[in-house]
């Protein structure tokens, strides 16, 4: 039944995303190339944070931190390195920068035996010293008004060949692939026995370290590589916007993400990226009649899924087969009960 569903997930992954790369084919608004790719970075963002808190039970209150950190790393290296060279060297930054930092705090914080409700408030501490850093160290960051004209990226061979994503529409492209390659790195790494140590850890880490398991190696591990993929979203998201400021720290976003991964459903991948998706599709369409309304109807949805379906909406199609085949279970007869060895005896009597 599991593979049957991991079958059926990569499938419906398949299909999301080839719907998402035929968008420029049936439409030329460049608003929503914006919008479907701003959703899918977030998306990209919402796995970094379910490899963390759904497959391995760690709870980090600041994914915006290492989200922050890839596209500040992006604006600041960009500016400074122009070309393709700028942009593999931004690319790295971009994901080693809160990569190291994910690994210095698990490490720390882990192997100090700190309560998963500290790590957690230590992940929060962080992510808004960074804004406060982000504010105040004006010449490499440009403060309160963050960093303008965000460079678009380039590949190729230097000398050789380069393609310059510096449209809506091939960068939007661009956006497509890098949320294929990052979904299918993320669902090799959870459906192996890199996966399997992390959920025998989320379920009894003391059980685990019984087997032989080293629990603070692998919780730094999964804590390093969702750095990295957080960054690599922000890397992704500051040439959508143009611009990087500090709100990319802010606690707001980090909420948003959790929002994302309870409603699309913790421990799915697919169920956060769809989650992001729709839900950044429905701000834009709101926000456009009150500024607000998608508040309210946001919070509402997450409300409900929380407290009628808790597995999100990933959880919808497995409680439509339960509920069918206790129907079907309803429906059957029972065969008729073997008589009693009273019943067989008395039967067999003239």
């Amino acid at each position: 039944m599991m593979r049957l569903f991991r079958s059926q997930t990569r499938i419906a992954a398949a299909v999301l995303l080839v719907a998402a790369a035929l968008v420029p084919v049936v439409s030329s608004d460049v608003y929503w190339y914006n919008v479907i790719a701003t959703g899918l970075v977030f998306g990209v963002l919402a796995m970094s944070l379910d490899l963390q808190w759904g497959y391995s039970g760690i709870i980090n209150l600041a994914p915006a931190m290492s989200f922050g950190l890839g596209a500040y790393s992006w604006g600041i290296v960009g500016d400074r390195i122009e070309g393709i060279g700028g942009t593999y060297v931004a690319l790295l930054a971009a994901a080693a920068v809160p990569a190291l930092l994910g690994a210095v705090v698990a490490f720390v914080s882990f192997k100090a035996g700190t309560r998963e409700i500290y790590f957690a408030l230590i992940t929060l501490a962080l992510t808004l010293v960074l804004e406060q850093v982000a504010l105040a160290a004006t010449g490499l960051t440009g403060g309160s008004n963050g960093l303008l004209g965000i460079a678009w990226p380039e590949i190729g061979i230097p000398g050789a060949f380069e393609i310059v994503f510096d449209t809506p529409e091939s960068y939007y492209y661009l956006v497509v692939v890098l949320t294929a390659i990052a979904f299918v790195v993320c669902t090799a790494l959870v459906s192996g026995r890199f996966g399997s140590i992390l959920a025998a850890i989320r379920e009894s880490e003391h059980r685990a370290e019984t087997l032989g398991y080293s629990t603070l190696r692998y919780r730094v591990a999964i804590s390093t590589i969702a750095a990295a993929l957080a960054g690599v979203a922000g890397m992704a998201y500051a040439p959508l916007t143009g611009i990087v400021d500090p709100s990319v720290f802010g606690v707001a976003l980090s909420v948003q993400v959790f929002v994302w991964v309870a409603v699309g459903g913790a421990g799915t991948l697919l169920g956060p990226l769809v989650a992001a998706l729709l839900i950044t599709a429905g701000q834009s369409s709101l926000t456009g009649s009150s500024a607000t309304a998608y508040l309210l109807v946001i919070g509402v949805v997450f409300i409900l899924i929380v407290l009628f379906l808790p597995g999100g909406l990933a959880s919808v199609g497995e409680r439509l087969r339960r509920l069918r085949r206790g129907r079907l279970t309803a429906l059957t007869p029972a065969p008729p009960a073997a008589p009693t060895p009273q019943e067989a005896q008395g039967e067999g009597q003239p």
